[in-house]
Parts: C-alpha cells; sequence; structure tokens
C-alpha cells in the first residue's frame, strides 16, 4: 500500500506496515559505473531480492543518463552556493548553520 506524504504525520507510523505493493525501482546503469564496487552491487541485488520476497514490487529501471548525473548536477550546484554566498554577503547575512527548535 502506498502513502502519499500528506497523508503521513511521521515515517515511523509506515514502520510496521509491511512493504506489500510498495514499488521499487533498481537503476542498472548503476552496477556499470566505472566506480562501482562489486561487493556493493552484490549487496544492493541482495536487498532488492529480498524486497521481493517480503512483497515490494522490485523492477529494473534504466536511467541512461545516470553516469552523467554528476557532471549535470555539480555546476547547478556550485551556482546555487555561489548565489547563496553572494546574496549573504551583500545583505550581510549569516546563511550558516540554522538551527530550528520545535
Amino acid at each position: 500500500m502506498c502513502h502519499s506524504a500528506t497523508s503521513m504525520t511521521s515515517y515511523t507510523e509506515a514502520l510496521d506496515q509491511g512493504i506489500d505493493g510498495m514499488r521499487i525501482g533498481v537503476v542498472e546503469e548503476g552496477f556499470t559505473m566505472r566506480n562501482a564496487d562489486s561487493d556493493v552491487n552484490d549487496k544492493v541485488r541482495r536487498a532488492a531480492s529480498l524486497l521481493s520476497e517480503l512483497g515490494a514490487d522490485v523492477h529494473k529501471a534504466s536511467l541512461p543518463m545516470h553516469a552523467a548525473g554528476k557532471a549535470i548536477w555539480t555546476p547547478i550546484a556550485l551556482e546555487g552556493k555561489l548565489v547563496i554566498t553572494l546574496l549573504s554577503m551583500m545583505c550581510n547575512l549569516d546563511l550558516g548553520l540554522v538551527l530550528v527548535r520545535r
């Protein structure tokens, strides 16, 4: 059974609900990347198999651009960091660690 984020008030509520029908995609390109570790690959495959045995709907997924993810993401992250840094300097803001108290 799937639950939307709006129907859950806490992830702990879902811990005892099992995983029947949970949809899990295993990105196949991750296993063939240059820096892929065979031990990690084996553990991921075993975990996927176990999740399937426990009732999850596990499928292979293909993301052909997976290997290019870091090259795509890095400039975006760096540009965002630059903008935040410049804004904080221009506005004399301290955008360091923000503590949230409840």
